[in-house]
C-alpha cells in the first residue's frame, strides 16, 4: 500500500499504486461470498408481486426463448396479476428485463444442475408453484458478488482484514440483507452493477482503460432500474472531464449494453421505450406535484428512515468529514455526493411514494448501499487525530451502531411480523401517517407492545401481559387461552348494547387446521342465547395453520345484546372445533370441550336514572341502555363451570 507522510508525522494511507490482488485476496473474497450465502439465504423468497415474475422469465429465455409468460397464464392471480401486463394476446413481465438478465446464469445453472443431479425440471416446476427457493437462492448470490466487489473496492485503501469492516457492515448493517438477498428487488442487481462501475472508476485512477470496464455495468443499471439514469449521467460527465480522450469509446460500449431495454420495451409494448423507463406509467410514476414530508420521513421516520434502520450510517458523514479534512476529496466524490443528494432530493419529494410500498425499512436507498460503504473506508484508512478518549468513545458508538443495524436488519429479513407491518392494521399505501408512529415501529414488531385494539396478527408476545384476566386452558395441545376481556359498547342514545369478548390466544405447536373458535351466551337455564364463531387470525389473514409455536393472536368477538333479553346471570362457552368435521378439541385438564365462565355477564333493570355514560366504551363494571350490562366479580375470577 503507498503511504504519504504528513508534515505533523503522521501516516496516512493513500491510494494503492499497483491495486494487484493476491490469491489470499481471492480466498477470502470465496469465503464472504460463502459466509454470505449460507447466512443470507432464507429458502423462501418473501416475493410482493413485483419480483414474482423475473425467476419464470428466466426460465422461458432458457426453455422458450422468449420472454413471455403465456406458459404461466393458469398461474396468474389478483395478488401478482398487476406485475404483469397483456399485448398483442401475450402476457410479460410489467417490470425491467434488467434483473431477469443478471439472474439468467444462475438460473441456468441451477436449472441444469437440478436436472441432472436431481432429475428435477425446474420450468414444468414453476408452472405448478411459486418457486421461492430458487429466487432467494439467486438472490443471496446476487448479494454476496456485490458484498465481494465492495471487499476489493476496500482493498485499494485498506490491508485486507480491516477491509472486511466495511464489507460486513454493507452487507450487514444496511438494507443489503432484508431487500437484495432476500428477494429479486431490482435493487440487489442495481447495487452489483454500481458497486462494479465505482471500483472501475477508482482503478482508473491509476490506468484510465479501466473506464471502458466501467461502461458496461453503469449503462447496464439502466436496464436494472431506470432511476440508475442519474449515476448514467453523472459518472458520464465524471468521465467526460478526467478522461476526455477515452469518452467515445466508453459512451459506445455502454449504450450497447442499453439495448436489451429497446428489445424489451418493443415486445411488450410496441414501443422502443417502455413508459416504466421514461416514468410516465406503471410504478415508474412520479408525483406532479411535490411531496416535502419525504425529505425528512426518509431519514429519520421510524416506518423508513434510513438513520433509523441503519444508524451506522451516520458514520458516513464522518467518513466525509474524515476526506475532507484530510484533504482527500476527489472529484468523483463530488459526483458521488450530488448522487447521493440528488437521488434522496428526488426520491422523497417527487416519488409518487417515498416510502417504498410494502418494503422494511428504507428501500429507495438501497441502491446506494456501495457509495455509503466507500464512505466508511476513512474511518479504518489512518489514525484518527482526536484525543484518546474522544476517539475510543468513536469507535465505541461506531461498534454499537453496527451492532443496532445488524439487529434491525435481521428483524427486516426474517420477521414476518416486520414484513406484515406495511398491511396491517391499514394499509401503508393508503395510510401512510402510520410511517411517522413511534408507537408502532415496524422493527419492533413481535417485540413492542402496541395497542390490542389494532387488528393484527401475530401480536406481541407482550400482550399477554396486559390481558385483564389471566387463563391457561389448552386446545388439543395445539392452541391455549392464554386471556380474555370483556367490554360494553353502548351507543349514547341508543336502545342497544354489544359485548367486545377479546380473546388472547398461543400457539402450543402449529394448528394442523384452520379451527375455528365459538363463543356462546347461555341463559341460567342453559339455552343458548347468541353465539359468534370464526377461526382466529382470519381478520388479520393470519389463519391457525400459519400460526408458528408460542405465536400470540388476539381474537375479537362481538356479542350483540338485545333489549328482550330477560334479567339475569349470563355465562359465556368458549371453545374450538373443525369447522369441517364439527368435532370440538379437548381440554387438557378436563375431557371437556369447552371453558364455562359462570356468571360472566349479568342483566340488571335499569337505575332510576336514564343519564347515559358518555364514553363509548365502559371498563367500568356497568353500562346502562334499556337493559344494563354490568360484569360482575366473577368475569374477574375466571370460574369454569363443570362442562
Amino acid at each position: 500500500m503507498a503511504r504519504t507522510r504528513q508534515a505533523n508525522g503522521s501516516t496516512v494511507v493513500g491510494h494503492s499504486k499497483s491495486s494487484g490482488l493476491g490469491q489470499r485476496d481471492i480466498w477470502i473474497a470465496i469465503l464472504l461470498f460463502a459466509v454470505m450465502v449460507v447466512t443470507q439465504f432464507n429458502g423462501h423468497a418473501v416475493h410482493f408481486g413485483d419480483t414474482r415474475w423475473y425467476i419464470p422469465t428466466a426460465l422461458s429465455l432458457i426453455h422458450e426463448r422468449n420472454t413471455d409468460l403465456d406458459e404461466y397464464r393458469d398461474m396468474i392471480t389478483w395478488r401478482d396479476a398487476y406485475a404483469t401486463r397483456s399485448y398483442q394476446g401475450h402476457i410479460y413481465n410489467q417490470y425491467p428485463i434488467g434483473p431477469t438478465l443478471t439472474a439468467l446464469p444462475f438460473v441456468y445453472f441451477f436449472d441444469r444442475l437440478a436436472l441432472h443431479v436431481f432429475n428435477l425440471d425446474l420450468y414444468a416446476q414453476s408452472q405448478k408453484e411459486y418457486l421461492g427457493r430458487l429466487e432467494s437462492a439467486v438472490s443471496a448470490i446476487i448479494a454476496a458478488l456485490a458484498t465481494v466487489v465492495i471487499y476489493f473496492l476496500c482493498r485499494l485503501y485498506l490491508d485486507r482484514w480491516r477491509s472486511l469492516l466495511p464489507s460486513f457492515l454493507f452487507a450487514y448493517g444496511m438494507n443489503t440483507w432484508p431487500i437484495a438477498s432476500q428477494s429479486l428487488w431490482q435493487h440487489g442487481p442495481s447495487m452489483l452493477v454500481l458497486s462494479l462501475t465505482l471500483y472501475f472508476l477508482l482503478r482508473a485512477e491509476q490506468d484510465d482503460r479501466w473506464v471502458y470496464a466501467a461502461a458496461l455495468p453503469l449503462f447496464f443499471s439502466y436496464v436494472i432500474r431506470p432511476t440508475n439514469a442519474l449515476p448514467i449521467a453523472l459518472f458520464s460527465l465524471f468521465v467526460l472531464v478526467r478522461h476526455r480522450k477515452r469518452f467515445p469509446l466508453f459512451v459506445g460500449l455502454g449504450l450497447v449494453t442499453i439495448l436489451p431495454v429497446f428489445a424489451d420495451s418493443y415486445i411488450k409494448s410496441g414501443r422502443l421505450l417502455d413508459p416504466y423507463y421514461s416514468f410516465s406509467g406503471g410504478s415508474g410514476t412520479v408525483r406532479t406535484h411535490p411531496r416535502w414530508d419525504g425529505l425528512p420521513g426518509t431519514l429519520i421516520s421510524p416506518g423508513r428512515g434510513l438513520f433509523i434502520y441503519s444508524p451506522v450510517l451516520l458514520f458516513f458523514l464522518v467518513g466525509l468529514w474524515l476526506k475532507i479534512h484530510r484533504k482527500q476529496l476527489k472529484k468523483i466524490d463530488i459526483i458521488l455526493l450530488a448522487i447521493i443528494v440528488i437521488h434522496w432530493v428526488s426520491i422523497s419529494v417527487f416519488s409518487a411514494g417515498w416510502w417504498g410500498g410494502h418494503s422494511p425499512g428504507p428501500r429507495f436507498f438501497a441502491d446506494l448501499n456501495p457509495f455509503f460503504a466507500f464512505y466508511l473506508i476513512p474511518l479504518f484508512e489512518g489514525p484518527l487525530r482526536l484525543k484518546v478518549p474522544y476517539r475510543m468513545g468513536l469507535y465505541v458508538a461506531l461498534g454499537l451502531t453496527a451492532v443496532a443495524s445488524g439487529w434491525i436488519q435481521w428483524r427486516c429479513a426474517t420477521s414476518r411480523n416486520v414484513l406484515l407491518w406495511s398491511s396491517y392494521p391499514a394499509n401503508v399505501d393508503t395510510n401512510p401517517n402510520r410511517l411517522w408512529d413511534w408507537g408502532d415501529i415496524p422493527f419492533l414488531r413481535g417485540i413492542q407492545y402496541i395497542n390490542p385494539n389494532i387488528d393484527v396478527a401475530p401480536a406481541p408476545r407482550a400482550s399477554l401481559l396486559f390481558a385483564p384476566n389471566k387463563v391457561n386452558h389448552r386446545f388439543g395441545e395445539m392452541i391455549a387461552l392464554k386471556g380474555y376481556d370483556i367490554k360494553v359498547n353502548t351507543p349514547v342514545g341508543g336502545t342497544g348494547s354489544e359485548a367486545l369478548l377479546r380473546l388472547y390466544w398461543q400457539a402450543i405447536r402449529p394448528p394442523d387446521f384452520d379451527y375455528s373458535v365459538f363463543v356462546h351466551v347461555v341463559d341460567a337455564e342453559g339455552h343458548l342465547v347468541t353465539q359468534s364463531d370464526h377461526a382466529p387470525g382470519s381478520a388479520a389473514g393470519y389463519p391457525p395453520t400459519t400460526w408458528c409455536r408460542g405465536q400470540v393472536v388476539i381474537d375479537d368477538h362481538l356479542i350483540p345484546i338485545s333489549a328482550a333479553w330477560p334479567n339475569g346471570s349470563y355465562a359465556i362457552e368458549i371453545g374450538v372445533y373443525n369447522g369441517a368435521t364439527g368435532e370440538r378439541l379437548t381440554l387438557r385438564e378436563s375431557q371437556n370441550n369447552a371453558v364455562r365462565l359462570e356468571g360472566a355477564m349479568t342483566i340488571s333493570p335499569p337505575p332510576s336514572s336514564s343519564l347515559f355514560l358518555e364514553h363509548p366504551i365502559y371498563p367500568s363494571l356497568e353500562a346502562h341502555t334499556s337493559h344494563s350490562l354490568s360484569m360482575g366479580t366473577e368475569v374477574r375470577k375466571a370460574l369454569l363451570g363443570p362442562g
